[in-house]
């Protein structure tokens, strides 16, 4: 693609497998993307836009675990873990829960 005035598309150039470059006018060709926000020329694919979401995802949780949950544990008391045990050889009596 090149780009034009104006944030406008002024062409686009094919390069086949033998590195000829085939020129295109911007009516000839249908120009199909995502959105992407980092280009307002080429568009994102889908796994770096499953990407972005998951590094987000997880920053949000690492950020919650360093200020919203000791806050929580201040404020609200903190609640012990609670684990289920069963005595030994008693694996497949009745189940738990």
């Amino acid at each position: 693609m090149k780009p034009g005035k104006n944030f406008l598309v002024a062409g686009y150039v094919y390069t086949n497998d033998a590195s000829k470059q085939v020129p295109f006018k911007p009516e000839e060709i249908i120009h199909f993307k995502r959105f992407n926000p980092n280009s307002q020329y080429r568009g994102i694919g889908t796994v770096a836009a499953a990407e972005l979401a998951i590094d987000t995802d997880e920053t949000a949780k690492l950020w919650c675990a360093a200020w919203i949950w000791p806050y929580l544990h201040r404020a609200l008391g903190s609640v012990p873990g609670l684990g289920l045990m069963r005595e030994p050889g008693e694996e497949g009596k009745r189940p738990l829960g």
